[in-house]
């Protein structure tokens, strides 16, 4: 029972009633194990040294006993004892009884249980690795195992498992049928338990620096707005040309070196001040100089190894609890490597080296500016730092309590090293979040400048546009600002994508590691020793700590935002732009567009390269009282399509058609109220096409077939979408000088599919109504004709065919013959139509073929998908002599475009 000596806490009550509880290894037993009125408590001892607290009204009287008490402790050890012999004495163990089969001392002791015995040993975790038997319910002969350390169940060895790990073994031997033998020995200390404290004494040191002395300096000079300090103007111009512009003169000479990138924020006449950074206050100098960040990273990734190396070995036996003890330490060791990464990016950005300058508002300073963003990154990293500065003093306290007490164990030591080295690392983050941001707001600031010139621009060119000005831009005002932008796009911009993904990474690992945390409170061995309430206390205090870290990423999405939101205003110049302005605003957008891909908040932030594009359907209506009360413009459905992510973004708009050659309007669009969105089953394919993993365009141009008949699908799935499908009817090889022309046999398979898909009308009522359905009915087709013209197949369709299909690969969408590819009509004059079949190099020309009217979309050429609307619209020309007209059936292709 050496091994087992406990401390003593004597508790007096107001009548003399003295209450004696066991305390071990820094776990107060409580109420369980209580000795109530013994004789030798009767009275407190003369040689024990007595703190006296007085309660209220002299109610209560609290002792606290301080050292050891001998006579007590023997009083404790003779009872104990004595009831051992007594139990041994009247009975012996049978087969079914539980037995220890060696005294407890320093060596290994092997222990009989019975299967009910697993149901009354509570287990817990050793501070450095391990499990311990935390408690023994109302069995005498296994109270002795109180506080050992369980080494073995049956042959396996768990020495350095925890009991979240031991968990599915435990409960196998609570459902086992006969007796089994589990390992334990008494808590002592071995070598890797003292290498594991050694490791994580030094950091824990710091935390405690930290915590104590340097923490609470930085938030008053936080909150006192005094944390900030410029960065050295000596030689500022010089050293920021040599460390940080080489780069970008060189890419900037690659596309117009008329204005040096070092000149362009004179040029533009931006304010400028220099670049602030946080000065060496003593939460910063403790880090740098006390190697904080190395000794943490040093320390985790030691534990993860240790942890890799003890319990590999038990992965084949136990794999999901092992390998969410070994997940738990990986991601310590990678949040703390992003941590240690981001803190040397930041350290290195561009924005810190002497000489840097960033632009601000007039009359606005720019210290005050970040100041405010260095607030708010602290006010949402508050409830982390409250804890940190609350818990450690209490932990230090505890140090020296125990010390003095001379009860300073090593288990102790490690519970308090590893809390403190916890809370180191979120220190560093804390750390790395103020740098981060800070930075982060230096970048959005230059980001709004340009944003600002931009609109500016707009608005000069705005008013000053006259008819002979005829709203042209100023090229070399333009010129500067595209400049300026490059600038931007090369030197400032890249600041965000070194810091970015190490606070994402560590939002992740922290969100993971509590994801592990709940799934080890919630394991069956965890509930039966809590109340629901302690548990539900517990997972609001883990949530409250890891939300912090995702508001520390709101201002790298800010400036996301403000990247989108200049796009959107550089679109925004083609209303008061001239012909010759467009290229200068393209070339500017590339450069916004290849650095900001579609990030806003809500998304991922910036320089991560983890883009979660933002899908977007838009529906827009015209008519002419709508043209007057809510006129749309051009420009404006650009500038709402460019906020939208590449390539996941549909415009739906449904217009006026062009005025046919009798004035009429063949379709009205849609007013205000958007009535086409309840027609065609418009709205719910609108929804999906969001959904489409392809893009929008993909979805819709599939919901295409389902408007068709069950007629015409069948022909146009037996003409053939591809070239080497149209062409195996071919009757020649397609090289026949100046005979193109064949004559497709009447009753053929062939006559019958072309003639279903000329005569069939769709399942719904058609948009474009030039004449009642009926009138379509009486329509009959005299003769067919097949197209065999080799030469233009070479020259012209097959190689679109072929870049089509490149294009789609590119873009990582695949072909779908009747998606990409479908049936339609055209019609033209006869002149037209003799080009289209006999021209071998180019059928389809918009001088020849395409339509000369007023039409939607400009000059080009049009194709329906309706052969009844191309005849009632008289796109076919005046009738031949005997009434008859040409119309041309064909398979266009098409692509969809980013």
């Amino acid at each position: 029972m050496d091994a087992f000596r406990p401390h003593v806490i004597m508790g007096a009550s107001k009548g003399g009633v003295y209450i004696v509880g066991l305390w071990r290894r820094g776990y107060w037993r409580g109420p369980t194990v209580l000795i109530n009125a013994h004789p030798t408590c009767r009275q407190i001892p003369e040689e024990a040294n007595v703190v006296v607290a007085v309660g209220s009204n002299d109610e209560v009287f609290t002792v606290w006993i301080v050292g050891h008490l001998v006579f007590t402790v023997q009083a404790i050890r003779q009872e104990v004892d004595a009831t051992s012999q007594n139990s041994t004495s009247t009975s012996s163990p049978t087969n079914n009884e539980s037995r220890i089969d060696s005294q407890l001392s320093p060596m290994l002791a092997t222990v009989t249980l019975r299967p009910e015995d697993t149901s009354r040993i509570t287990l817990g975790d050793r501070a450095h690795g391990g499990t311990i038997i935390q408690y023994v319910n109302c069995s005498c002969a296994l109270k002795p195992l109180e506080g050992s350390h369980l080494m073995k169940i049956g042959p396996t060895d768990v020495s350095n498992l925890a009991s979240f790990s031991i968990a599915p073994l435990w409960a196998k031997l609570l459902n086992h049928s006969g007796a089994y033998t589990i390992s334990v020995e008494p808590p002592r200390s071995r070598y890797a338990d003292y290498a594991r404290v050694a490791s994580g004494f030094a950091p824990a040191l710091v935390a405690l620096v930290l915590a104590l002395y340097a923490l609470p300096l930085a938030l008053h000079q936080l909150w006192c707005h005094t944390a900030l300090s410029p960065v050295s103007q000596a030689g500022g111009s010089e050293a920021a040309s040599e460390a940080g512009a080489t780069s970008s003169v060189a890419s900037w000479v690659r596309h117009n070196s008329a204005i040096p990138l070092e000149q362009v924020e004179e040029e533009l006449q931006l304010s400028m001040e220099p670049a602030q950074k946080m000065q060496d206050i003593r939460f910063t100098m403790v880090m740098d100089k006390c190697f904080a960040v190395q000794l943490s990273l040093l320390y985790f990734t030691g534990k993860f190894f240790a942890s890799a190396f003890f319990t590999l070995p038990l992965v084949q036996i136990v794999p999901k609890f092992v390998i969410v003890t070994l997940m738990e330490s990986l991601l310590q060791a990678v949040s703390c490597g992003c941590v240690f990464h981001g803190l040397k990016q930041t350290a290195a950005s561009p924005l810190a080296r002497p000489g840097a300058k960033c632009p601000t508002k007039v009359n606005i300073k720019l210290a005050s500016v970040l100041n405010e963003q260095l607030f708010k990154t602290m006010v949402a990293y508050g409830i982390v730092l409250a804890n940190i500065m609350i818990a450690i003093p209490r932990l230090a306290g505890f140090l020296v309590e125990l010390s003095n007490l001379k009860r300073l164990a090593l288990e102790d030591s490690a519970f308090v090293i590893n809390v403190l080295n916890d809370f180191l690392l979120k220190m560093l983050f804390f750390r790395f979040m103020l740098d981060a941001s800070l930075q982060a707001r230096m970048v959005r600031l230059h980001v709004e400048a340009a944003l600002d010139k931009v609109l500016s621009v707009h608005k000069q060119t705005g008013t000053e546009a006259t008819p002979s000005h005829e709203g042209r831009i100023d090229t070399q005002k333009m010129k500067t600002l595209h400049a300026y932008i490059v600038k931007l796009v090369i030197d400032v911009l890249p600041c965000l994508a070194t810091i970015g993904m190490p606070a994402a990474v560590f939002v992740v690992c922290s969100w993971v590691s509590y994801v592990l945390f709940a799934l080890k409170l919630f394991s069956g061995s965890a509930i039966s020793q809590m109340e629901y309430g302690t548990i539900q206390a517990i997972l609001v205090e883990a949530v409250a700590f890891e939300l912090p870290a995702v508001a520390c990423l709101f201002p790298l999405t800010a400036v996301s935002d403000a990247c989108d939101e200049l796009r959107i205003r550089l679109n925004t110049l083609r209303a008061v732009s001239g012909a010759d302005d467009d290229k200068h605003i393209r070339m500017t957008e590339v450069y916004m567009q290849q650095e900001n891909n579609g990030q806003g908040m809500g998304f991922v932030m910036y320089g991560t390269g983890m883009v979660v594009n933002k899908g977007m359907d838009a529906h827009f209506g015209t008519w002419d009282l709508d043209s007057i009360v809510y006129p749309v413009q051009r420009p404006d459905l650009e500038a709402l399509m460019h906020t939208g992510g590449q390539n996941k973004t549909f415009l739906y708009w449904t217009a006026d058609s062009g005025r046919l050659p009798s004035g009429q309007i063949s379709r009205q669009g849609d007013t205000h109220n958007q009535e086409s969105l309840l027609h065609h089953d418009v709205l719910p394919r609108l929804i999906d096409a969001t959904l489409c993993k392809e893009g929008p365009e993909m979805h819709f141009h599939r919901t295409w077939k389902e408007r068709l008949s069950r007629e015409r699908n069948n022909a146009e799935l037996w003409l053939g979408y591809s070239p080497e499908q149209i062409m195996r009817l071919w009757s020649t090889n397609g090289h026949q000088s100046g005979k193109h022309l064949h004559d497709v046999p009447m009753g053929t398979e062939e006559y019958r599919m072309v003639n279903a898909a000329f005569k069939a009308l769709p399942i719904e009522q058609q948009a474009y109504i030039l004449s009642p359905p009926e009138t379509w009915a009486p329509v009959r087709a005299l003769r067919i004709q097949r197209v065999e013209n080799g030469p233009q197949g070479d020259a012209s369709w097959k190689p679109y065919y072929k870049s089509l299909l490149r294009s789609l690969e590119d873009q990582g969408v695949e072909f779908e013959p009747g998606t990409h590819t479908c049936w339609a009509f055209h019609g033209c004059n006869n002149e037209a139509l003799e080009s289209i079949v006999n021209n071998p190099v180019c059928g389809f020309q918009p001088l020849a073929s395409g339509t000369r009217s007023t039409t939607l979309w400009g000059s080009g050429t049009y194709f329906a998908r309706d052969a009844k609307y191309v005849a009632d619209g008289g796109f076919c020309g005046a009738p031949n002599a005997d009434g008859t007209r040409r119309i041309g059936a064909c398979a266009p292709r098409t692509s969809c475009w980013r």
